[in-house]
């Protein structure tokens, strides 16, 4: 179903996520899940990789294509046709894309892989590739991606979320590399955090977040980066984490994936408390190791899907009713709130329909006309003339009446 405004999303403070919704059945360790338009007609569709290959299901109906081999993996439209591209790496470190989600090109030695990203880093308009693997976050600018232009030399970097927080169209790194989260700014790696016992997974979407397993740890910073706070140190065994604004308020909230305790949390921030309120979204998600955020059945209102053990499936957003701009892909610049434009339309209709009133009146009663034309001479100051009769209406039934 393609959505008239696919800008606009709706939703509310205070909304909650409802009950699990299979997607497909689908056996197999799960290493990753995205949630974007891969064929361009208007609905999301759900990719995953599991045991080593990937798939896409398609909307509607969640029709199930086979797109290759791969463990980690990205989306984008990298030649600009508007369908997005997977691009994903192979054991053997050779990094391909997947056009169309079918056929495939080998584009790169991605050497032993453990994170693959895709977003325009140095602000070109297109696209680039960023592969992690071997201790190095290796970038490979678009629109060739042959050849490694930048190499950021991390030690134990197994995870890696790109995105413009200074706004200056160039993007900073968040990257995850065990016992340490460090940013990447300006050609100057920092250390945000080094106090994890395993950071594995990040994300960029305003805030950086940051999911490390050993420690049960879900973390969080917003820009400029001081530290990193722990959101909870109770998501048992988290193996992913993803930000978006859920509840319309414009303040990012998270969801994670947790392994070892079977559910799947999500994390919202409150503002009055400066604190993040955790609540279980699914308390039997058994095997969940991946989540995504996107719309996923078009009501303008942010869902979130999520790789279980043996099922693909998603949670619907409910009960939600404030418009807010907003983007939940992983590349998208901004979450922000739109209640002030709901406001102005209110406004500007009811302006409209004032003058539309005042208008009918104007044209179909002489009466009021005349006495709004005496009304506007006694404010000029001029001089009036001998009062005369006002002009008269018809009646209904034939005789005249004054309108005096």
């Amino acid at each position: 179903m393609r959505r008239p405004f696919p800008w606009l999303i709706v939703t509310s403070a205070g909304c909650e996520l409802g009950s699990r919704t299979p997607i497909a059945a689908l056996d197999g360790a799960k290493q990753d899940v995205r949630a974007v338009d891969m064929d361009a007609d208007g609905d999301v569709d759900v990719i995953v990789s599991f045991d080593g290959k990937i798939a896409w299901f398609e909307q509607p109906g969640w029709v199930r294509h086979d797109v290759g081999v791969g463990s980690v993996f990205a989306t984008g439209d990298l030649d600009g046709d508007g369908r997005a591209e997977v691009i994903a790496a192979a054991d053997d470190g050779v990094v391909v894309v997947y056009a169309n989600a079918s056929e495939y090109e080998s584009l790169l030695n991605g050497g032993n892989a453990s994170d693959v990203e895709v977003y325009d880093v140095d602000g070109d308009g297109d696209l680039d590739i960023l592969v992690v693997g071997d201790d190095e976050v290796v970038i490979y600018a678009g629109p060739r991606w042959n050849v490694s232009t930048f190499v950021i030399r991390v030690p134990g970097a197994v995870a890696v979320a790109a995105y413009d927080f200074n706004g200056d169209n160039t993007a900073e790194l968040v990257i995850a590399a065990g016992t340490t989260v460090f940013f990447y700014e300006n050609g100057e790696l920092e250390v945000l955090s080094e106090d994890l016992l395993d950071a594995r997974a990040v994300d960029a979407n305003g805030v950086a977040a940051v999911a490390s397993t050993k420690d049960d740890t879900v973390g969080y910073a917003q820009y400029p980066f001081e530290n990193l706070v722990r959101v909870t140190e109770t998501a048992h065994g988290v193996r992913a984490v993803a930000a978006a604004d859920l509840d319309g308020d414009a303040d990012v909230d998270l969801i994670s994936a947790c392994f070892d305790d079977a559910t799947v949390r999500k994390h919202s921030f409150c503002r009055d408390d400066l604190v993040f309120e955790t609540t279980i979204v699914d308390a039997d998600a058994t095997g969940a190791e991946a989540v995504a955020i996107a719309d996923i059945n078009g009501d303008g209102v942010l869902d979130v899907v999520a790789a279980l053990e043996t099922h693909l499936v998603y949670y619907l957003n409910l009960d939600c009713g404030t418009a807010s701009m907003a983007n939940a892909s992983k590349n998208s610049k901004s979450n922000t709130s739109a209640s002030i434009t709901t406001i102005v339309v209110f406004v500007i209709v009811a302006i409209f329909a004032f003058f539309a009133a005042a208008l009918f009146l104007w044209t179909t009663r002489p009466a009021i006309r005349h006495r709004v034309e005496l009304s506007l001479r006694r404010l000029r100051g001029d001089k009036l003339a001998a009062p005369r009769a006002p002009p008269t209406e018809d009646r209904d039934d034939g005789a005249v009446a004054s309108t005096s």
